[in-house]
């Protein structure tokens, strides 16, 4: 508009027309304020150059991502001009998201000293949120459990509840990734429960995202049921959606549908929904669940004995591990179906290859576990050792000032460990007295035969400074007394005391791993443990951990006041009602008595 009047003006008085003198002034008049006007609009701010107008643009779903990245410099540009430090940290994060890893990590450390300036709860919260995500999409699962442990203990001290409950999710998606699924649930629906109270849509996204989790986490276990009750809770959630990010999650919603109609059998119905997900998954470059679409895809082909079709399928994956040097664990199953195709029809060369591409798979999945399985063991031992050290601490500080009722109460622990050493001689001597009497009536029991265990001695029964790990540890090996051994039996019993001694059951542990780890295989192992230990191996590891908790509580009045959920995840149980329920059936009283009964003593 300004531009044609401008014209129009310069047409008129470079004419030869006739105009009245005052009409020439006008026209001049009205030139020079316009091209004042003009100079005066390019020296202030445009529209799309307020942060504003550049944003919309930024988070645009239509706009690409080259324009982004321009748009994005622009914005970085102007909040450094302006030195306005928020801005600048809003497109550095923004820009975290559209570049490569190795560079994205290099703007993480130019985001930190903001954080400092900026001295902001919430964007230090979001920074450790971001730099857990960052890092776990690129599989440096280590540095974004790290992230997502300070990111919890953070946020639960400043009370920032949308930013926790993101914390939990990215732990949970650790458990995830490290097969620990009924755990990962527990963490996916704290933040569940806690997002679909709120209404705003930036809680409403975060249900959404949290539920898909819990679904793919129910899909792992085959629990249909469950599974079936997320589907349709995401199914409610998707009219609250806006239409660019329901079309995201109808994708995905069809994606964890056809996981629940595999589980069902009902692979036409299933199929259909996964080639259903499948662009979607694609456009969003999802590789990782793309590809786990192609082994479901040819799995079902392979159960319909399309086996061309299947085997398609699986060589996708294994391109994917040449071209990206890793899979997600879930993807190895498509190299047994490789495998078996390759020897079936004596491909010999071809089925060395897909061995040897299993094994380096193995090798990684195992140093990935044993990052992750050492990072949260640590994580947990230290939570330990800080609350033994203020237990320690306050000892000193009474030994500074001890009193007579403290004189006395040291002494009941004595009393107590007498009376019980002294009841468990006379039953052990009434015990040889009955064996000696019935010796000629009592077969002799195979080796091997399981044996019923001795119960952990109950709270009642002994002082809280004898109920401790090694009693346990004693009542969990009297079984095997007495057996002659072998040599390969003797060297085993003295790994797995060193494995109690040391504490490795607080591990996440299978027989399959023990059994590498002590240098014999599981069949072995198993029957060692059965005989020299009276139960399977399942028992064994519940037992250890029990004695071990109850050690620790009866040691660390500040362990009590934890919830049973926490103690749960801690001491490696499924959840807070698995580890009450396994708690009662070895201590024959349930925790919460059995913490009450620990205060009661200590306040009376």
């Amino acid at each position: 508009m300004c531009k044609n009047i401008i014209f129009l003006c310069t047409f008129v008085l470079t004419k030869k027309t006739k105009l009245t003198k005052t009409e020439k002034h006008l026209i001049l008049l009205i030139f020079i304020w316009m091209n004042i006007a003009g100079t005066f609009t390019a020296f202030s701010q445009h529209p799309l150059d307020t942060y504003q107008n550049l944003w919309k643009v930024i988070s645009s779903d239509t706009t690409s991502k080259e324009v982004k990245l321009n748009y994005l410099n622009n914005y970085l540009q102007k909040a450094r001009t302006e030195r306005n430090i928020l801005e600048e940290y809003r497109a550095l994060e923004k820009k975290t998201y559209l570049l490569p890893f190795n560079d994205a990590v290099m703007l993480l450390h130019k985001m930190t000293p903001l954080i400092q300036k900026l001295d902001s709860d919430s964007l230090t919260g979001d920074y450790l949120n971001r730099s857990t995500i960052l890092y776990y999409k690129n599989r440096f699962f280590k540095e974004a459990l790290d992230y997502a442990i300070q990111s919890k203990t953070f946020n639960e001290k400043i009370n920032n509840l949308y930013n926790l409950n993101a914390s939990l999710v990215d732990i949970g998606n650790v458990y995830y990734h490290t097969r620990r699924y009924q755990t990962a649930a527990s963490y996916f629906s704290k933040a569940r429960d806690y997002y679909r109270t709120k209404n705003d849509y930036n809680h409403l996204r975060s249900y959404t995202v949290t539920l898909y989790s819990l679904g793919k986490t129910y899909w792992q276990l085959g629990d249909i049921v469950s599974l079936d009750s997320i589907i349709n809770e995401s199914e409610r959630n998707l009219h609250n959606l806006k239409a660019s990010h329901k079309t995201i999650e109808i994708g995905y919603l069809s994606y964890i549908k056809g996981g629940q109609l595999f589980l069902q059998k009902n692979y036409a119905s299933a199929e259909n929904y996964f080639q259903e997900a499948l662009p979607v998954i694609i456009k969003n470059e999802d590789f990782t669940n793309e590809h786990v679409i192609y082994l479901y895809l040819g799995k079902i082909a392979w159960n319909q004995n399309k086996r061309q079709k299947a085997l398609d399928y699986f060589k996708k994956i294994d391109s994917l591990f040449h071209e990206k040097k890793f899979l997600n664990y879930e993807l190895r199953e498509a190299y047994d179906y490789l495998n078996q195709n390759y020897k079936e029809t004596g491909q010999t060369e071809l089925q060395l290859q897909v061995t040897e591409n299993l094994i380096a798979l193995n090798q990684q999945f195992e140093k990935e576990q044993q990052h992750l399985s050492d990072v949260l063991y640590y994580q947990h031992q230290t939570q330990k050792l800080e609350s033994d050290r203020k237990t320690l601490r306050q000892q000193i500080e009474n030994a500074k000032n001890p009193s007579p009722f403290y004189l006395i109460l040291a002494g009941i622990p004595l009393l107590f460990f007498a009376i019980y050493r002294y009841r468990k001689m006379l039953s052990k001597n009434k015990k040889k007295q009955v064996q000696t009497n019935n010796i000629q009536q009592v077969p002799v029991q195979k080796e091997g035969h399981t044996k019923h265990h001795k119960p952990i001695p109950h709270i009642e029964q002994v002082s809280s400074n004898e109920l401790n790990l090694q009693i346990a540890m004693e009542t969990i090996s009297e079984e095997g007394k007495g057996v002659s051994l072998s040599q390969t039996e003797q060297r085993l019993m003295d790994q797995l005391e060193f494995f109690e001694r040391e504490k490795q059951f607080l591990n996440p542990v299978t027989l399959d791993n023990l059994a590498k780890q002590l240098g014999t295989n599981r069949n072995t192992l198993s029957q060692i443990i059965n005989t020299h230990k009276g139960c399977n191996f399942a028992t064994y590891l519940i037992r250890l951990k029990v004695a071990e908790i109850s050690n620790d509580l009866i040691k660390n009045a500040e362990l009590r006041k934890i919830n049973f959920q926490l103690l749960a995840d801690q001491y490696g149980f499924t959840n807070a009602k698995t580890f009450s329920m396994q708690f009662k059936n070895e201590m024959k009283i349930s925790p919460s008595e059995f913490i009450k009964n620990l205060d009661s003593k200590e306040n009376g």
